[in-house]
């Protein structure tokens, strides 16, 4: 009997562990890429901050993407672009639209931000990616 209880409390350890949900992967962590389309390339991500040329009047096509991580698991991938929050220290150069479109407006230098805002209303968590654009005349 004594035997069983001991089995009974391990496998519930097990299951439940210490004060856990029951689900013993660690928290996902997320990033953002943006990748040219339609070689899906990637060409900026927080570890790489990407820059690019394009001339006045010139359209690109990104997608971003927000990958995230769990121990244990496979990365999860998905396309954020239409829910990303755009941001330029100069956004008289260039413009981003929701189906990824990034146009050449004027000449000259500006870095874009990508946020995505996750649901959990902390920002100190939100992820971002920069792409300096230069656009020559």
């Amino acid at each position: 009997m004594r035997a069983i209880c001991l089995m009974l409390c391990l496998l519930s350890l097990l299951l439940f562990g210490c004060g856990s949900n029951g689900n013993n992967a660690a928290a996902p962590n997320s990033e953002l890429t943006i990748e040219a389309l339609p070689a899906m390339n990637v060409i900026s991500s927080p570890d790489d901050r990407g820059a690019i040329v394009m001339s006045v009047g010139q359209q690109r096509f990104l997608r971003v993407t927000r990958t995230l991580r769990s121990t244990g698991l496979p990365d999860e991938k998905f396309n954020v672009t239409a829910d990303v929050d755009v941001n330029f220290s100069d956004p008289d150069v260039a413009a981003f639209d929701a189906n990824g479109r990034l146009t050449a407006l004027e000449g000259g230098f500006t870095v874009m931000e990508l946020v995505y805002r996750d649901d959990d209303l902390d920002p100190t968590d939100d992820d971002n990616v920069f792409l300096d654009i230069n656009v020559t005349p």
